[in-house]
């Protein structure tokens, strides 16, 4: 076995992930936030991960804090012979969306589940107040934590919990779409064998505490790099929270993979392009359309990266020496 300096090897995990942080900051800073612009990017990372999953073909598809399941009756109308699992939470959003599940898309399993670290029970956290503004039952935004304010008033309750790893015991190849509103430590580190699995994450984090205890985007980022994977898109879909795609490093040198991913980072940066917008509101020409026809929402054109790539090699040269016997 290779002798590795651990702590060293730990720093420059970090420093890897700054980088990569760096680079998919640095082409999202040209994106829009008018326009819809936020909610576009969001829509068109979805298309970019459903592109990426179908090229996978998993044997298992799972969403970690599903809501209303959309991610999972997507995949089971691309995938129809791939099992897809849906785990929500909140009992509330259960009670409202199981029925409709049932009918609308009857091949996947929506279980009223947390997804953690371990099996056994967990307590969830259902936001009913936050400065001083009563909040829904039926929610996407409540959680296993407490958010960092103080503000937010809980109803707290009871609910099952299972780790990815406990349910999956033993799967071929898998995909997975993790939005548990601050709660991704714990559903990755109780999915350490199934990430073993995994080709396609798209995860949600946060770039500043919202939940306590919690990993921000940086944390996710470098233990997602110790695993094997590498981000290679985000979007801009809230201000200091939004979503990553993930692919494991040789699914992510396919052909096919590569020219998916170079096809959503042309379309973002060129087809979308915010300074083409303001050229047409200074004239009197209707903007860019699409493809099929549609207005082009202005989210722009990405810059050179040139620098983090090179910053990003040095690094991965750094990481080879270390690893090596001495």
């Amino acid at each position: 076995m290779p002798q590795v300096d651990l702590t060293n090897a730990q720093q420059l995990n970090r420093m890897l992930a700054r980088l990569y942080d760096q680079q998919l900051r640095d082409h999202v800073s040209t994106f829009s936030n008018m326009h819809q612009g936020r909610s576009n990017s969001a829509r068109h990372l979805d298309d970019l991960f459903f592109r990426l999953v179908e090229l996978s073909e998993p044997t298992v598809f799972a969403e970690a804090g599903a809501y209303k399941a959309e991610a999972s009756r997507q995949i089971k109308r691309m995938l129809p012979q791939c099992r897809v699992v849906a785990f929500e939470a909140n009992k509330y959003n259960f009670i409202a969306y199981s029925g409709l599940l049932k009918e609308s898309a009857p091949g996947v399993e929506y279980l009223n589940c947390a997804v953690t670290d371990q099996p056994g029970e967990e307590t969830f956290h259902l936001r009913r107040q936050a400065d001083g503004q009563d909040m829904r039952q039926v929610t996407g935004n409540s959680s296993l934590l407490v958010r960092s304010d103080e503000s937010t008033t809980y109803e707290k309750f009871t609910v099952d919990a299972v780790s990815l790893d406990s349910y999956f015991p033993e799967v071929e190849r898998s995909c997975i779409w993790i939005d548990v509103e601050g709660a991704s430590k714990q559903v990755l580190k109780g999915a350490r064998h199934f990430l073993s699995s995994c080709q396609v994450i798209k995860i949600e984090v946060e770039e500043r505490m919202m939940w306590a205890d919690q990993w921000l985007s940086l944390d996710v980022i470098a233990f997602m790099l110790a695993e094997g994977f590498v981000p290679i898109a985000r979007d801009i879909e809230y201000e200091n929270q939004f979503n990553i795609v993930f692919v494991e490093n040789e699914f992510g040198r396919r052909p096919e993979v590569l020219a998916a991913t170079e096809y959503h980072g042309n379309y973002m940066a060129h087809h979308l392009a915010s300074d083409r917008l303001d050229q047409a509101e200074q004239s009197d020409e209707p903007p860019p359309r699409s493809d099929d026809g549609g207005s082009i929402s202005d989210i722009g054109a990405g810059r050179p990266l040139t620098a983090a790539r090179s910053l990003l090699a040095s690094v991965r040269t750094q990481l080879v020496r270390r690893a090596r016997p001495r």
